[in-house]
């Protein structure tokens, strides 16, 4: 994106960035500007709450700036659709694209970066631990949105720090993931998926490939 597409959004984003946060956070929070919110961003059923965690500066927290190169900056438009509840324990990104239902309580880490057209669907509960990455194309949810046999359609979902999700990658209710671990392109976790930290995980069903992996952002 050319440099002055990038100025005019931060600027046009303003107006709807200081309301966002005038009606999410308290006035001593709202009035430094730490959530910025691109106006493409799509915002229903705000009667949630948002509250972040630890030190607030200007612009912290960016929402629909950031994209993918395969995805059209123009066209594309991300979703907020938040009764429920957020935490961001520190800086996040959230990128353009980016469709997020949470009607439970979702808490972001420091540094979580969710790629474009990645769906966070939050019924009970989800946590990103800080330094994680989600690529495009992702998704993860806490629900299966209907109940089977009778069974409690929700399980809270746990993903840990410094953890990289590839890209369509699916994470399904029920599901923890612990620190370090890569979750390969086009893998399914579910609930059965045993891992443990720094394992490289691929499929789907996902199972274990290797152990003793790193990555770096």
């Amino acid at each position: 994106m050319p440099l002055r597409h990038r100025l005019s959004r931060y600027l046009l984003a303003l107006p709807g960035s200081i309301a966002f946060c005038l009606r999410y956070l308290p006035l001593r929070q709202a009035v430094r500007l730490p959530i910025l919110i691109a106006r493409p961003f799509s915002r229903t059923h705000m009667g949630g709450s948002v509250r972040i965690e630890g030190p607030v500066r200007p612009g912290m927290i960016k929402i629909g700036f950031g994209w993918a190169s395969l995805f059209d900056w123009r066209r594309e438009r991300g979703v907020w659709v938040a009764p429920g509840e957020v935490v961001f324990e520190g800086p996040a990104e959230i990128f353009h694209g980016a469709r997020l239902s949470i009607e439970g309580r979702l808490v972001l880490g420091a540094n979580v970066n969710l790629s474009s057209d990645c769906r966070i669907n939050c019924m009970r509960e989800i946590s990103i631990g800080a330094d994680t990455k989600i690529s495009w194309s992702t998704l993860v949810m806490d629900s299966d949105l209907h109940a089977i046999d009778g069974r409690d359609p929700h399980a809270p979902v746990s993903i840990g720090e410094h953890v990289l999700i590839g890209a369509n990658a699916i994470v399904l209710k029920g599901v923890r993931v612990p620190d370090g671990v890569i979750v390969a392109a086009g893998s399914c976790l579910t609930r059965s998926t045993a891992i443990a930290a720094r394992e490289l995980v691929a499929g789907n069903p996902a199972r274990v490939v290797r152990g003793g992996v790193s990555w770096e952002r």
